[in-house]
């Protein structure tokens, strides 16, 4: 029986290790996106562009919004929950 465990985990490993890495690519990309100090320098550098009139007001109002919608959910989802507290 302990052999059929051991084929088991031998045949499995490479999928687990598969699965771990995926984790954590997606764990490293979410703490990037919803990266509050990423967002804002994001944000400052198209008030820039703006401002050089590199971009016109249109694509700085949909960049905008993208941008804030990140920053509202990146701040709600690192704010506490207030039932832990």
């Amino acid at each position: 029986m302990i052999v059929v465990f051991i084929i088991d985990d031998l045949l499995l490993a490479p999928a687990r290790s598969l699965m771990f890495i995926f984790k954590e690519i997606t764990r490293q990309v979410e703490e990037e996106f919803y990266d509050e100090t990423r967002i804002l320098k994001e944000l400052r550098l198209y008030q820039e562009r703006l401002e050089l009139s590199e971009i016109s007001v249109a694509e700085y109002d949909l960049v905008e919004e993208k941008l804030m919608s990140r920053l509202h959910a990146s701040r709600e989802r690192n704010e506490p929950d207030a039932e832990e507290v």
